[in-house]
């Protein structure tokens, strides 16, 4: 076991970690004990040359800051770290997200992405696949809890696939949505 020393993040899981100018940065995810259960909404750095962890802590006025989920997606674009989806889960709430929010790493700071309520997005979801193609991100699949009056809780799995163009970020704007149709080829 090996330890490096405080301050360092909690235990967790159902975290996004990425890469950025050597540094591993990780978001958000859960802590689930018999005793406890814990979503977290804190962003850690570990610097790779000096092997120690350093908190960010952002201006509560600084953006769009994401809410405490876990099951997120997160990635890298140019020096962006964009963060989708995931969900929340107490005793009485359940929350399940389709927003991005998008910080500037170089500045450290979150951006103001507004949330279009008659936007063209994805269902809100966790546990979906992201990979960036240079100026656009494809999303895949995932999975999420609608709420059913007959039943508790049903279980959906997301076969649908989303593109997200992020060009529009370099221009203080949201990045926008488009779905993707996949054809069956025969």
């Amino acid at each position: 076991k090996i330890l490096t020393p405080a301050p360092r993040p909690p235990p967790r899981c159902a975290h996004s970690t990425v890469y950025f100018r050597n540094a591993l940065y990780v978001l958000g995810g859960e802590m689930a004990t018999a005793d406890q259960y814990n979503h977290y909404r804190d962003l850690w750095k570990f610097d790779l040359k000096t092997q120690k962890w350093s908190e960010i802590k952002t201006r509560s006025s600084s953006g769009t800051v994401p809410t405490a989920r876990s099951g997120h997606a997160a990635f890298v674009w140019k020096q962006y770290l964009v963060v989708f989806g995931g969900f929340y889960e107490a005793l009485r709430d359940t929350r399940w997200y389709n927003d991005v929010c998008v910080m500037d790493l170089n500045t450290q700071t979150w951006l103001d992405i507004p949330h279009s309520k008659l936007a063209n997005r994805p269902e809100a979801r966790s546990a979906c696949n992201f990979s960036v193609f240079g100026d656009l991100a494809i999303i895949h699949g995932g999975f999420s809890k609608l709420k059913n009056p007959t039943t508790k809780a049903e279980s959906k799995v997301h076969t649908d696939t989303w593109a997200l163009h992020l060009k529009p970020i370099l221009q203080g704007k949201p990045p926008t949505w488009e779905r993707m149709s996949v054809r069956d080829k025969k």
